[in-house]
């Protein structure tokens, strides 16, 4: 009997393999690449239509498939920190800023120099210059990343309530300082109840200091050498005026507790950070606005990193996600319905359908079930004409970043894995302060910032800058 039973479970066990082999050698012949990205949206409910109508261009051409898996906001940095830690198995993610370099240098993800070649991505080297190149480009030589096409340049552009600059006819295209924005600030306190002129600074773009990987050190070009951010000159007359624009009435003394961009969005502001379009800041804030001409600053390693896609070191098809980041960047019909989403369900083309410069007018508001931003995929230049961005204002940013300044240290990136510590401590020491100075909630200016320097010296931020410049200065040999 036992030995009966025994060729009856072999034979179930028999039967069920073969009827599994077939899906297996399905599945290994048309893997399925998963793309971790932060959620755009709260709403993407459209995602099994888009991902069949993306695969069935992505399938036939690279013989993979693609699945997003998207995490809200709030989750993303642990949900991050939890795949990298246990080593689980995906394909592709978005990366950016800090956080990438810190994963990549964790071993979180693929060492990309060898596939810089024709052969593998063919496209996005035709495409990217090599300052970007630079900027993912880490001590050991390896490349950890593929950058997007995005602006690179930061800048500060100013915009403003057009029916108040109309009513006290203020010049709002001559404002290159703070100072120039006194005139209308003063009207606006003297004779708007319930109104402030701005409830946060833009801080301008500096032409002396450089922002670095590490949010607390900034280049001095002048000197050549690293300085704490708030040993700089810009810095502390920054927080200065902050101040000063408070005491005058100008700034809100609460702005600390408010949430900026529904303030804004109320309409009791009068200046606030443009978009470099008053007809975005316009679409943006629900009323009318104006801008002056932004000022820019370099090309940093930040600028460059604010949009990544890496691979993971866990993939097990790295050859096949770069084929499919490559044909994203090839094909423009891809890309934007990865983008835009289905065509009369997640956007109307109003112009030209079916043409390569067609217009798009994309759902708003609630009726949102499918976006990701262009260069969260890669290719930003390659969006249609849209509501999003117009023709016009991708052409002007992608001329801007030709012509902008690009960072002495752009390829400069320091080994900070000795001081774990240290960075936890520098983190949490701006967590606790940046806000009273940006907010300008602080009273006794000269005590308090004697007080931060002290915290931040204790949380190791001298030692760090010493290490930048040690490390820079072996780099520059």
């Amino acid at each position: 009997m036992k030995k009966f039973t025994k060729i009856i479970s072999l034979t179930l066990a028999l039967i069920l393999a073969l009827a599994i082999l077939p899906s297996c050698a399905k599945e290994e012949g048309t893997p399925t690449l998963v793309w971790y990205m932060r959620s755009p949206v709260a709403d993407m409910s459209q995602q099994a239509k888009v991902e069949a109508a993306a695969n069935a261009i992505i399938e036939p051409a690279i013989g993979a498939k693609l699945h997003f898996e998207f995490i809200d906001s709030a989750a993303w940095a642990q949900k991050k920190n939890m795949m990298i830690s246990t080593g689980e198995e995906f394909d592709l993610i978005f990366e950016a800023g800090t956080e990438f370099v810190a994963n990549a240098q964790k071993g979180a993800y693929l060492d990309l120099t060898p596939y810089l070649t024709d052969e593998y991505i063919p496209e996005i080297l035709k495409r990217t210059d090599q300052f970007v190149w630079d900027a993912v480009t880490f001590g050991d030589g390896g490349v950890y990343a593929i950058p997007a096409e995005t602006f690179y340049v930061p800048y500060t552009s100013f915009a403003f309530k057009a029916d108040t600059v109309d009513k006290y006819g203020f010049d709002y295209k001559s404002v290159k300082t703070y100072q120039d924005l006194v005139p209308l600030l003063e009207d606006v306190k003297k004779n708007e109840s319930g109104m402030y002129g701005l409830i946060t600074l833009p801080e301008l773009q500096s032409t002396k200091y450089i922002p670095t990987t590490n949010q607390s050190i900034v280049f001095d070009i002048e000197n050549d050498k690293f300085i704490a951010e708030i040993d700089s000159p810009d810095k502390i007359a920054f927080w200065k005026t902050v101040r000063d624009f408070v005491e005058k009435g100008y700034m809100p003394k609460d702005a600390a507790t408010k949430e900026a961009a529904s303030e804004i969005k109320s309409g009791k502001y009068a200046v606030f950070t443009g978009q470099m379009s008053a007809d975005k800041s316009t679409s943006r804030q629900g009323f009318r606005c104006y801008e002056n001409d932004p000022q820019f600053g370099y090309i940093s390693r930040n600028g460059v990193t604010n949009a990544l896609t890496c691979i993971s070191a866990t993939s097990k098809h790295p050859e096949k996600a770069l084929a499919l980041l490559n044909l994203i960047w090839e094909d423009r019909e891809l890309s934007n319905l990865l983008a835009f989403g289905i065509e009369g369900e997640d956007f109307e083309v109003t112009k030209n359908p079916g043409q390569d410069d067609r217009f798009v007018d994309a759902n708003n508001g609630n009726d949102v079930k499918w976006a990701i931003w262009h260069n969260w995929l890669g290719p930003l230049w390659d969006q249609w004409d849209s509501d999003w961005n117009s023709a016009e204002s991708l052409l002007m940013r992608k001329e801007i970043n030709a012509s902008a300044k690009k960072s002495p240290i752009i390829g400069f990136l320091p080994d900070t894995s000795a001081f774990e510590t240290e960075l936890a401590l520098i983190s949490s020491t701006r967590t606790e302060w940046d806000k009273q100075f940006l907010h300008g909630s602080i009273t006794d200016f000269d005590g308090k910032y004697a007080e931060m320097k002290k915290k931040y010296e204790e949380a190791g931020l001298y030692k760090l800058v010493d290490e930048f410049n040690k490390q820079y200065e072996e780099w520059k040999k």
